[in-house]
């Protein structure tokens, strides 16, 4: 069972001499983005979140996200980022809900 311990020392070892990193677990990203946790791991399984470009594996069940490469994601600006989110949930994607919510009226 992956400890505390082997997760801070796979970290340490990947970014030695780095410039720290922030991470996100899969519920913090979901927090954060509002994105359901099932949408998360479809990304992943789609192929929108590359292995070591957004996310790492210490351990066979953690999914570490990087902050700064979500960022990027999250502003379209690594050439894909609007066009993937678009496809997610079944076509209610992000642009989808942008004119939605310009049509709600108070």
């Amino acid at each position: 069972m992956p400890t505390l311990l082997n997760v801070t020392l796979f970290l340490c070892e990947k970014f030695k001499g780095d410039q720290v990193e922030e991470f996100l677990t899969v519920d913090e990203f979901c927090r954060k983005t509002k994105y359901a946790r099932q949408s998360v791991y479809n990304m992943i399984n789609k192929n929108i979140f590359k292995l070591n470009e957004h996310f790492y594996k210490p351990t066979p069940k953690k999914i570490l996200f990087k902050t700064s490469a979500i960022e990027l994601w999250l502003a379209g600006e690594n050439g894909q980022g609007t066009d993937d989110r678009e496809g997610i949930a079944g076509g209610q994607g992000i642009q989808n809900k942008k004119k939605s919510l310009n049509n709600f009226h108070i």
